[in-house]
């Protein structure tokens, strides 16, 4: 029984890519950065999310804020991530946040702007059922909104409620 080992791989043996093998790579690293990376590989980060809930289904929804932690939490996965366009990772990290469905097979949608991103994950919510939001989660929304969203009295967490009447508007909320 012979042993033999592979050869070693030198610059001088290996071959240079085809034409065609070159556009497939030029293709699949342009599709590795900006928005379309939180489109295409945002469920592998899917239980690092900031906040998640779970709706009475049993579906579990996550919400991610900042572009710039996203991309940290894709690297940290060993995403591939074309570091080299400068102007898609600037694209990427300028993204307010992302809401997905854990487990779900739709794509996260991806939002561009604070004002976008809490109104989303509010719909999101009341859709399922308004399940209360943590306290902290309650103030990080409420921190991301500039006044033009209300917020209403189901997305408070107990400890924020106060004895008021239905309808009637709470000072804290804009």
């Amino acid at each position: 029984m012979s042993s033999s080992s592979p050869s070693p791989v030198t610059p001088s043996s290996l071959r240079k890519p085809s034409q065609e093998e070159q556009e497939e790579y030029e293709k699949l690293l342009s599709e590795c950065s900006g928005i379309k990376l939180f489109v295409d590989e945002g469920h592998q980060i899917e239980k690092w999310s900031d906040y998640q809930f779970t709706s009475a289904d049993g579906r579990t929804f996550a919400l991610f804020l900042d572009g710039h932690s996203i991309l940290h939490r894709l690297r940290a996965k060993d995403i591939l991530i074309n570091e080299a366009d400068t102007e898609g990772i600037k694209q990427a990290e300028s993204v307010a946040g992302m809401i997905l469905g854990v487990g779900a097979i739709n794509p996260p949608s991806v939002l561009l702007d604070s004002i976008s991103l809490v109104t989303c994950w509010l719909e999101c919510r009341r859709m399922n059922g308004m399940v209360p939001c943590g306290s902290e989660e309650y103030h990080v929304v409420l921190e991301l909104n500039d006044g033009t969203i209300n917020i209403e009295d189901a997305l408070l967490p107990p400890e924020l409620r106060d004895d008021r009447h239905d309808g009637e508007p709470a000072d804290y909320i804009n």
